[in-house]
């Protein structure tokens, strides 16, 4: 499942797939989720241990970076209530990710979280924040993109006391 499917960048060319449920809170994407739901709702449309697998690619931080991300990606007719909103503070960018990491951890006993460093964020404090997880691997990449040239992570964490 990939829960934070947007328009489904981190695809590539490979965008539709019948293998993967894609799932996003926005209404009005260029390519349409297969469920339009908050990443905390998701306990509500799938049972316990669903998935296998859940690929969470969280919106940047909306701080000092994120208007610039927001206005190239998103459609400019959703900012009032899109993800990008949500972040508008460190402080709810936290909050946030604590709920996410809390129903992610009742559908599927892993993650592949997707990162991307900013100045006001890096993984590793992020990674704190997943309690009910513990990462057990973790691969970065310099970026080239026009947005950002930070760096992005791939992390897969792992439900604490989850035995294959």
């Amino acid at each position: 499942m990939d829960c934070t499917a947007g328009n489904r960048h981190i695809w590539g060319k490979d965008k539709m797939r019948d293998d993967v449920i894609f799932t996003d809170k926005e209404p009005n994407l260029r390519i349409a989720p297969d469920l339009l739901c908050e990443w905390r709702d998701l306990p509500k449309h799938f049972p316990a241990d669903y998935f296998h697998c859940a690929i969470f690619d969280p919106p940047f931080y909306s701080g000092q970076h994120g208007p610039f991300y927001r206005d190239v990606h998103c459609d400019p007719k959703e900012k009032a209530g899109s993800w990008w909103s949500i972040f508008s503070t460190k402080y709810s960018l936290r909050v946030e990710l604590l709920k996410a990491q809390q129903a992610l951890a009742i559908i599927s006993p892993r993650i592949c979280l997707k990162w991307c460093d900013t100045d006001e964020y890096q993984i590793d404090p992020i990674l704190t924040l997943f309690t009910e997880f513990k990462p057990i691997f973790k691969q970065s990449w310099k970026s080239k993109s026009a947005v950002g040239k930070g760096v992005t992570w791939w992390v897969k964490l792992v439900r604490r006391g989850f035995t294959p």
